[in-house]
Formats: C-alpha cells, structure tokens, sequence
C-alpha cells in the first residue's frame, strides 16, 4: 500500500461544537441532530468524501444501512450524492456515472460495478468489480487524499504520473489502457508498465499464474464520452482560491465567478439563480449513511458550496467562501458551514443521528457577522 501521510487537519475541539449548537438554541432556531448521538470523538464519519458528479441513464447506489440498491430518478437523482469507504456504485445497460474524488475524476460506463474500498488520507482504493472504468489524474497525490489506486482480481493498479487511464473489466481478464501517463500493474508474481498509448489484457492461466498480451489503444462510444467531458475537469480559477482537497471545485468556473472581498477574501458567486435565492433552498434532505440527514442541492455546482466553507451575504447577494487556502485541510460536513472564533477558523456542524425528522432550519451564514436571513427547508 502506499505510504502513510499525516496531513495537517483541523478537527474542532468538542466545546466549539457545544457552542454553536447553544448559539442555534438561543436564536429559537431548529437544527434537529446537530450533533451525532452517541458520537465521541473518534467515532466521526469520514472527511474525506467524494461525490456523484453526474448520472445518465440507469444509475445505483448500495444503501448499506437498508441492503437495497437506490436508483437515481427524476424526483430523487443521485447528483451530488457525497461518496466515501465502503461505498458501491452500479450502472446498467444504459447507464453512465462520474465520480469526483478531491482532483480526480472516475467515470463508469454501462454495466459497470465500482467498490469504493477505501477513501482517506492515507489511500483512494478503487475495486473494479464489472465493466469499464475510466480515472483522470491531475496531481498523483491528488490533494488532500491519498495516492490512487485501481484493483481487479489480477491485482494493483499504481498510476505512476498524471494521466488518463481506462480499465475494462471482464469475466475472465481485464484490458488496462493507458492514453496518458504510466500505469504499473502490481500482481501475485508480476509487475508490468503500461506506457502512454498502448493497452496490456491480463488474465490468470489454470494454475493461477498472470498472463499478459499487448494490443493497441481502441476508440468507442466510451472513450469519446470521456474525452469530450474531460474538458470540464479544470478549472484554473477556482484552483486559485479553493483549499486542496475540497471535492466539487471543478464545477465552479463554468457555473460562478470569483471576486475578492475586502473582510472575507476571495468569495464565489452563482451566475445563474432565481431572484431572491438563497442557499439551501433548491435541494433535497436525504439519510445517507454514515452521516445521516444530508443536503442533496440540485444546482449542477452544488455540492463544495454546501459541504465546505460558509456563505456570507454581500450587497444583497449570497456569496460562498471556501475557507484558507493553506495546509488545513477541510474536512467534509453534511449541513451547516460556517466560520467561528478566530480569522478563518473553520468549522463545520454535522447534522444525523438515530434518524430524527430532516432538518428545518440552516443558517447558511458566515457566523463572525450578523446573522441574517435564516433559511427555512
């Protein structure tokens, strides 16, 4: 496995949770579950989440609390469902599915089956159970997650470099593509490179031993899906402001604009929204395991806005702040963001626990101001 990093995370002491709690209790306002039950702190949901970026056609996600697949649907789509250890995702024979991870990019192409095993600081673990996987690299370190890594039966796959990789899981072997970087391939009793380009079918003979072949690099229906939306996967003004690590942030240039505020720092703004919108109102609350109450936004950018950072009002518009863009990493949070204490502490509410009835109430509000215009849900 790759090697333990220990990042320099921010995690609130308990009396700042009590306190913001206590703060929501003296404004009269409700945030059912604020804090976990029974949670201690060691006993916290992971940070480290990614999300559904987008979803075509038939679309899955394994509840693991109720054992049942949930399909995403016109009344209660998938987008922006946050992702992390544990989780599985399955396409059918029309489906296609995105999955942002921090600065990577994984897409599933019809009747594919990933098992999100492990999703942290110390390692991205992708098992390709079924069908074809597409994942994208900005940086190998990828942020404040861990190294990526690709799995199938035959073994490990270590992207080596930035790049673009593809894996096609079958019954009995897997096709690794490479169309830009280094892939090594890590098994029981081999190791191969796969180069920029070329692809390597491996499979295991009756006795249990890798067998490998080369073949050239094929275009599909899938490959030029993936090529035509690995266009949206930068976004060099937002990479200016956002903190590593924060999930979604590729999504903000092509839907919102940057400027620099004077108190708060650099501030993102929707282009597009209905007059008289505010935050948390366009959306959904749905239980998602292990954090429980959720906020689902249904903006297409609507996910690092509501899991990250505050939202502060200026001139009469509401405005998101990502939070310092240092060596704190941010942890995700499934409801209320804000900023208390300090210059740009950050701290962040979750909202779950025992399933009590969805939350009523968020103050989608940077706190070291006047509260304003609370939002009802």
């Amino acid at each position: 496995m790759p090697s333990a990093r220990t990042p320099n995370t921010f995690r609130p002491a308990a009396w700042l949770w009590l306190l913001l709690t206590g703060l929501l209790c003296l404004l009269g306002l409700s945030a059912p579950g604020a804090v976990r039950a029974g949670a201690t702190p060691g006993d916290q949901p992971p940070v480290f989440v990614g999300k559904l970026s987008a979803v075509q056609g038939d679309v899955r996600w394994l509840d693991r609390d109720g054992g049942q697949w949930l399909t995403s649907t016109a009344t209660q789509p998938l987008r922006n469902w946050p992702v992390s250890t544990g989780d599985r995702l399955r396409t059918g024979p029309d489906g296609r599915a995105e999955v942002r991870l921090g600065s990577a990019t994984v897409r599933l192409g019809a009747d594919a089956e990933l098992w999100l095993e492990q999703v942290d600081d110390q390692a991205v673990v992708l098992v390709v159970q079924s069908g074809t996987v597409a994942l994208r690299l900005a940086a190998v370190d990828n942020d404040a997650f861990g190294p990526v890594e690709l799995a199938t039966r035959e073994g490990r796959w270590l992207p080596q470099r930035p790049g673009h990789y593809r894996i096609d899981r079958m019954s009995d072997a897997t096709q690794a593509t490479t169309w830009r970087g280094e892939l090594r391939f890590e098994g029981r009793d081999s190791a191969l490179l796969v180069p920029a380009n070329r692809r390597a079918d491996l499979w295991l003979d009756g006795t249990g031993r890798t067998r490998y072949a080369w073949a050239g690099v094929d275009r599909d229906a899938f490959a030029d899906w993936v090529a035509r939306d690995e266009r949206n996967d930068d976004a060099p003004n937002t990479a200016r402001y956002v903190p590593p690590g924060i999930t979604g942030w590729q999504d903000l240039d092509r839907h919102g604009d940057w400027i620099d505020n004077p108190e708060h720092g650099p501030l993102w703004q929707p282009r597009v929204v209905a007059p008289g919108w505010a935050p948390f109102q366009d959306g959904r609350w749905a239980w998602v395991p292990p954090w429980g109450w959720t906020w689902i936004d249904a903006s297409p950018w609507g996910f690092a806005p509501f899991h990250y950072g505050g939202w502060v009002m200026i001139s009469g518009r509401w405005c998101w702040s990502p939070g310092p863009r240092g060596n704190i990493h941010p942890h995700f949070a499934p409801a209320l963001s804000a900023w208390i204490g300090g210059p740009r502490v950050g701290v962040t509410i979750n909202i779950g626990g025992g399933r009590p009835p969805p939350p009523r109430v968020v103050i989608p509000v940077v706190v070291n101001r006047p509260l304003t215009q609370p939002v009802v849900v």
